[in-house]
């Protein structure tokens, strides 16, 4: 029996638009990986959807599918950060060209050669939808991606009419991003500063603003500034967590932010984890246990809510359990220096003084701003 030609249109349409979701996001991963050479998640059928989605790795490139939606929905997802604007111009641009450049090379080879009508409209369908597909990512436009994480996104027009914006903002902004590199936030935070409003308008720029004075504590003006996000109405559930972070730093250990945060995303680690450890300063060692698990539930390698739990039960009196979660934070974050605190004070509380030291010290060295660290030193070596 013959199959109606609508029949076999519509089957070419719905396979050629499943290839090009595809080749759209491996034409973003792949020069992204060359460009960053560090690990790049590609997300097929969904806007990121961690929990629906069946995962395998090639490399460096992680592919997380969903079969079911996988015609319509994709988006490629970097590991490295402040990536330099023209080498995200350069894998944007990829993700719509590419495809439609390979359906311009079937069109003309089905065009010089005689393949037959199937393979001649199967190329020009390819040819067509490319072409859609290209204006439809490439036309700048404000419309809001909602994605799987609550976060929002735009189409690649616009993502690369905002670099390119960002690269006539001149070097302050280059040289800003390589002192962030290479840690030395104060000067990172006094280049982006000296950027032209019009830059700092941009919330990508001005949250590299704010990271940067977060890292170098300075609490006062990072806050004015995450405020600012609040007052413009985008503020993120990583911008309400920070600015719970920055008013801790300051002494007021405040859960609203937090709070705030899970209210938009309930799965926000970092909020977790946070409203967890200011639960351990407060004494509130069964509610400290809950928060931490609730992280440990999102990210089993998170190191921190390790941490926190472990704390809480060994001021509960489960000292062996308590220990084992304290020893897992050391073990999934050997640069984590809160674990090493809750081992001094476990060790304080027991007497022991040369191990409760050692373990304030070593707190200490890797992070001298660590919670009362110089408090806890001074009580260690008058005991």
């Amino acid at each position: 029996m013959k199959i109606p030609f609508i029949i076999i249109a519509i089957l070419m349409i719905v396979v050629i638009r499943h290839v090009i979701v595809i080749l759209h996001e491996l034409s973003h991963a792949l020069p992204a990986l060359w460009l960053t050479g560090e690990k790049v998640t590609v997300y097929l059928g969904s806007y990121g959807d961690d929990e629906k989605s069946k995962s395998f790795t090639i490399g460096k490139i992680e592919f997380k599918c969903n079969w079911k939606m996988m015609w319509n929905k994709g988006l490629c997802r970097l590991s490295a950060t402040n990536v330099l604007p023209k080498h995200i111009i350069i894998y944007t641009l990829a993700g719509p060209i590419i495809p439609f450049f390979i359906g311009c090379l079937l069109f003309a080879t089905a065009l010089s050669r005689d393949f037959g009508a199937n393979a001649m409209l199967f190329s020009f369908l390819f040819f067509v939808i490319g072409l859609i597909d290209i204006f439809a990512n490439l036309v700048p436009m404000h419309k809001q991606i909602a994605l799987n994480n609550v976060n929002v996104a735009y189409n690649d027009g616009l993502v690369i009419k905002a670099q390119w914006q960002i690269l006539k903002y001149g070097s302050d902004y280059h040289e800003a991003v390589k002192f962030f590199n290479q840690k030395e936030y104060k000067a990172a935070a006094e280049l982006f500063q000296r950027l032209p409003k019009k830059a700092l308008h941009k919330p990508n720029v001005f949250r590299l603003l704010i990271s940067s004075q977060l890292l170098g504590r300075d609490f006062e003006n990072a806050l004015e500034n995450l405020y600012t996000l609040q007052k413009r109405k985008i503020a993120q559930p990583d911008d309400y967590c920070n600015i719970g972070y920055a008013l801790g730093e300051l002494g007021d250990h405040n859960t609203e932010y937090y709070k705030k945060a899970l209210r938009i995303n309930p799965g926000h680690k970092y909020s977790l984890n946070n409203l967890g450890y200011v639960a351990v300063l407060n004494g509130e060692y069964d509610e400290a246990i809950v928060w931490a698990n609730k992280a440990i539930a999102v990210d089993d390698r998170f190191s921190h809510p390790y941490c926190n739990r472990g704390a809480a039960k060994i001021k509960l009196g489960q000292i062996e359990s308590g220990l084992e979660d304290t020893r897992k934070a050391i073990e999934l974050d050997t640069t984590n220096a809160f674990p090493y605190k809750t081992l001094g004070i476990y060790h304080l509380d027991q007497g022991n003084k040369a191990e409760a030291l050692e373990n304030f010290k070593k707190a200490k060295e890797l992070n001298a701003f660590t919670h009362e660290i110089d408090e806890l030193l001074e009580k260690a070596e008058n005991v």
